[in-house]
């Protein structure tokens, strides 16, 4: 059993990107959207297997993902 990451708290950046089917659009009709990538070791030491499904909860200034 692996143990549960040391530093419970990560801090991430929103990032700028465009859906990946506005890529064939002009760069003037694109729509900015936020991403936010989460990687790494961390994921499955807190119990995020790979190829498992999460469930993401928005409030306003907050985001709760668990597993589904």
């Amino acid at each position: 059993m692996t143990t549960f990451p040391q530093h419970k708290q990560r801090h991430l950046k929103v990032r700028q990107t465009y859906h990946s089917y506005q890529l064939q659009q002009l760069y003037k009709d694109r729509t900015l959207v936020g991403e936010i990538h989460l990687k790494g070791h961390w994921l499955t030491k807190a119990g995020f297997e790979i190829d498992s499904t999460v469930t993401v909860q928005v409030e306003q200034g907050r985001l709760v993902v668990t597993k589904a």
